[in-house]
């Protein structure tokens, strides 16, 4: 066992969150799944259901000041708003949980993308697995944009999978509410109300947007179009698009080739990838927003068509919420803002 997770166990003991520890009644907490520089991501069961879940619990040192106390407090909200969505990380409620604010989200244990990037589970000329797992990220993007949320952090370690194949898009980090002069799509159409993107210059510099490094402000779902098209670019070719195998670069240099330089062409990688991926690819790792696909739902659009012309396989969408769980989804996300202390969005949502 490292040094670092040894701390993080001290931690969670610190806490009286160890195996066995009852948290409100309800949740058995089996063992630690993770942690890292920011919290710690816990195994539970519900004792009256017997499910699993994933409770995910910020370091008390990392939300001393009221600033970082509030950016915990968004992401919940953010979450909450997410609703349901099959490729989006179910946030099912938000309890206190040792005077801090705890989110119990679906519990996925297939791995990540990055794990099956790096173990070749997935990887180039796997064109079908590529494509349904591309439609399935539009997907879920389609969702979050829909909510109003940007992600700005798109990654392969922040794309759960289950076994079945099914990916989820998980960690929706830091937030801020949009100005209404900011809350515009690149088509010009409104965002809805209470429009939520990451705060400040952040993310990764392997997958991020140059808007993200030279304007932050002007973070838009584009963004997210952008890191994707990245994601595409690693998965169609075995590589990073400013990473050629074999070298090592720094953060800033990465940043600096997302801004000023054009990726190579794919197809000078690798001959046989379809030319609509590769076309559809670089479109989205356009330098201006507008010239990537409009929304996230034409980027879905444009891969239902590819597989349908590559491999002959149509895509079925995702049903809607069966109306009859409606009633019970609004009465957790009511529940989870009266536990932020957020009484009045809470009345707002069961009006």
């Amino acid at each position: 066992m490292s040094s670092s997770t040894q701390q993080k166990q001290a931690e969670a003991e610190a806490l009286g969150l160890t195996p066995g520890h009852v948290i409100d009644g309800q949740f058995i907490i089996e063992h630690l799944l993770g942690a890292g520089g920011q919290g710690m991501v816990f195994k539970v069961r519900h004792l009256e259901w017997n499910q699993d879940f994933a409770l995910k619990v910020p370091l008390p040192a990392s939300v001393e000041t009221k600033e970082a106390r509030d950016r915990v407090v968004k992401e919940a909200e953010t979450w909450i708003r997410m609703g349901v969505h099959p490729n989006i990380v179910r946030c099912w409620f938000v309890r206190p949980v040792q005077g801090l604010p705890g989110l119990f989200l679906d519990l996925i244990e297939g791995g990540s993308l990055e794990d099956k990037l790096e173990s070749q589970v997935l990887r180039p000329g796997h064109w079908e697995s590529i494509i349904f797992t591309l439609l399935q990220i539009a997907e879920g993007l389609t969702h979050s944009h829909s909510k109003g949320v940007v992600h700005r952090d798109l990654k392969p370690e922040n794309l759960l999978m289950r076994e079945s194949g099914q990916v989820c898009i998980t960690d929706f980090g830091l937030v801020k509410t949009l100005s209404e002069a900011e809350m515009l799509d690149p088509t010009g159409e409104p965002l809805p109300e209470n429009s939520s993107i990451s705060d400040g210059p952040m993310g990764t510099p392997r997958y991020g947007a140059p808007e993200q490094w030279m304007d932050p402000d002007s973070i838009s779902p584009a963004t997210d179009i952008y890191s994707l098209g990245t994601l595409m670019f690693e998965m169609i070719t075995g590589q990073r698009p400013f990473e050629p195998p074999g070298t090592q670069i720094g953060s800033m240099a990465l940043i600096n080739k997302h801004i000023a330089e054009h990726p190579p062409d794919p197809l000078s990688i690798r001959a046989d990838i379809p030319d609509p991926l590769v076309k559809l690819c670089l479109q989205c790792m356009s330098k201006e927003p507008e010239n990537r696909p409009p929304s996230a739902m034409v980027l879905l659009e444009e891969l239902n068509y590819i597989l349908q012309t590559t491999v002959h396989k149509s895509y079925g969408r995702p049903a809607p919420i069966p109306a009859g769980e409606r009633p019970s989804l609004l009465n957790n996300a009511a529940v989870s803002l009266y536990s932020l202390g957020k009484p009045q969005k809470a009345r707002e949502l069961l009006l």
